[in-house]
């Protein structure tokens, strides 16, 4: 190995552990699974401690998200596509529960083109799930508020010279979604004529 690829691998090294994304590397036929300590470290087990096993991994994650994880790696399994990607909640070793991110790609090949090992990352994601569900709980609250004092609220994309109504201005209107286009020549019509002239 040259000076160049040793730097190279030393300084992702280096980026992995600040930031803290588990990498792992999966043998579909036996199972066998390496977990890196970054990983192992995510899920609250300490370096090595964790069996290096696909079931090691089955085992926490929460079984009402397992179909939809099964659903997607059922697809890479039967060729529909070589990358996988899913959200799921995961158990730690200490009983608490997060949301994780995990990511991989088909790296290896059967000659009849099944898939023979998968690599990939796994990053907790809480943090973000929680700002997720705070900004939706936000923005229902907004809603209600609005519903409560008459308000409704559109917006308008300058760029693309569209306009994004919220259900409750169209509602206010008596309009469906479907009937509605977004363009500004389409608002111009909704607006009555003597009122035109004071939008501009």
């Amino acid at each position: 190995m040259d000076n160049t690829n040793k730097l190279f691998r030393e300084n992702l090294e280096f980026i992995i552990a600040a930031t803290g994304i588990g990498l792992w590397d999966w043998e579909l036929d036996t199972g066998h699974v390496i977990y890196s300590p970054e990983w192992e470290a995510i899920a609250g087990y300490a370096p090595g401690e964790l069996p290096q096993s696909v079931n090691s991994w089955i085992n926490l994650v929460l079984a009402e998200d397992m179909p939809d994880v099964d659903a997607i790696i059922d697809r890479v399994m039967a060729g529909e596509t070589s990358y996988y990607q899913s959200e799921f909640r995961l158990r730690r070793k200490d009983g608490s529960i997060i949301w994780a991110q995990d990511k991989g790609i088909v790296t290896e090949r059967h000659d009849d083109g099944k898939p023979r090992r998968i690599v990939g990352v796994l990053q907790d994601v809480t943090r973000l799930k929680q700002v997720e569900n705070e900004l939706d709980n936000t923005s229902k609250q907004l809603e209600l508020i609005a519903k409560i004092c008459g308000l409704s609220f559109w917006e308008w994309d300058m760029a693309k010279n569209h306009i994004y109504y919220r259900k409750n201005h169209l509602e206010m209107l008596g309009y469906d979604p479907n009937e509605i286009t977004g363009s500004l020549e389409e608002w111009r019509s909704l607006v009555h004529p003597d009122d035109l002239d004071r939008t501009d």
